[in-house]
């Protein structure tokens, strides 16, 4: 008769513990129950790993550790985890002492320890709200992943992130010349190699389940099915250096240029149909706009890095307005890279340079930071959101020069009382 474990999880929003009965087994599809409240209990039966158990474990983790696996040293015959000197053991623990001991830590991060190999499943915050004490939106940790490195399957600079479906992201790594599809629980399902040294910059999916991606080399724009069998290239004769890329519902194509400081929208079969600004004499000017995406009312975000600004456009292409200037107060940028929209309009920014990433209103209005550099993020590139039964995922791409890192925040709406997901391109 399998022994029954439990493992107790820590709710940051809450601030309750809830216990998750597992019964260990050969079986993959056996889960923890639904979680029992038990924040109100003195004792709590805390366990981890163990001889009996060889599924899920539980360890600590700093968040601000330069150390990207993260995994700690395993004590297999202790049934422990160890990291520095964060020790989680199993047994029962006061509950007062339980909270006291994860207070310290900023993360936690289910192991899952199949075949005798360790594999991170998730990471996720625990009750350190950081400075967000009178911010609307609440960011926590939700998960961290990717693997630093040349070899194929790795990041070297992840530009690029955008949100397919159930969580699924795929991440544009423009050194490594790959497309990196994680799925929702960070695990690397898919590397699509495209041709050496053409630095894929951004990716999106078109209307069809296919993906257009800058070939910044190429200069060009190439559509690819998921198996990464290229179905359409074009623009080899109007683009110079592309990076951004957004498909809208016609299936059109919006591309910036980041040398020739413009915008172009193509049709569903390539041919161009506008360029933003026409021409020298318009009443603004683009300098290196480097991502591009879409609102849900259908207006046109671009990210001016050169001017330190996001500027708007209508779905035609009209300019409507533009905001943000060269700073680090609120509502200032330095140059801005990835942005992204949630349901309500409001469009959030990877202040790059000021090493946050920051929300304002769908009319330009700075609204608050989401993510700072005191919550580990440095040199953010590309962001892209989730968002299911209001739920939304921030992702994120970061590293300290080049974007070798994904991370993924749970936003939580505290006027609303629902959380939001929004997810960063990868």
């Amino acid at each position: 008769m399998p022994l029954h474990k439990t493992y107790c999880i820590i709710n940051s929003r809450e601030k309750n513990l809830y216990s998750y009965n597992f019964i260990p087994g050969p079986s993959k599809t056996k889960k923890p129950s639904s979680p029992v409240l038990i924040s109100r209990q003195r004792r709590v039966s805390f366990n981890i790993g163990g001889f009996d158990n060889p599924g899920l474990s539980i360890m600590t983790e700093d968040i601000d550790s330069e150390e990207d696996s993260g995994y700690g040293e395993l004590f297999t015959n202790l049934g422990h985890m160890k990291h520095k000197d964060s020790i989680v053991s199993c047994g029962s623990f006061e509950r007062e002492d339980f909270l006291s001991l994860l207070k310290k830590e900023d993360t936690i991060s289910i192991i899952s320890r199949e075949d005798q190999g360790l594999r991170k499943i998730r990471t996720f915050s625990l009750l350190d709200e950081y400075e967000q004490a009178d911010n609307r939106f609440k960011a926590y940790l939700y998960n961290r992943f990717g693997s630093t490195g040349s070899e194929q399957g790795q990041l070297r600079n992840g530009t690029g992130i955008y949100h397919i479906y159930n969580g699924t992201v795929i991440v544009t790594d423009v050194l490594n010349s790959s497309l990196l599809v994680y799925s929702g629980s960070g695990r690397l399902v898919k590397t699509i190699q495209v041709g050496k040294r053409s630095e894929p910059w951004t990716a999106a999916a078109t209307p069809s389940g296919a993906f257009a991606v800058t070939l910044s080399r190429e200069k060009c724009i190439s559509v690819m099915s998921c198996a990464g069998i290229e179905k359409l290239r074009f623009g080899e004769d109007v683009l110079e250096y592309p990076s951004g890329v957004i498909v809208g519902r016609r299936n059109r194509y919006i591309v910036s240029d980041i040398k020739q400081n413009k915008i172009h929208i193509f049709s569903d079969k390539g041919e161009l149909i506008r360029t933003i600004p026409e021409d020298d004499e318009s009443s603004f000017s683009l300098k290196s706009p480097r991502h591009v995406t879409l609102s849900h009312s259908g207006n046109i975000v671009v990210s001016d890095s050169g001017h330190h600004c996001i500027r708007l456009f209508d779905r035609h292409g009209d300019h409507i307005k533009s905001f943000g200037k060269y700073g680090s107060n609120d509502g200032e940028l330095k140059f801005p890279h990835g942005v992204c929209t949630d349901h309500e309009d409001n469009i959030i920014v990877a202040d790059y340079y000021n090493n946050r990433v920051s929300m304002f209103s769908s009319e330009g209005k700075f609204v608050q930071h989401i993510v700072t550099a005191h919550m580990g993020i440095k040199r953010p590139q590309a962001v892209t959101i989730r968002f299911f039964q209001n739920n939304y995922i921030l992702f994120v791409t970061y590293g300290d020069s080049k974007a070798n890192k994904v991370v993924a925040y749970r936003i939580v709406d505290s006027e609303n009382e629902h959380i939001h997901s929004t997810t960063a391109s990868v």
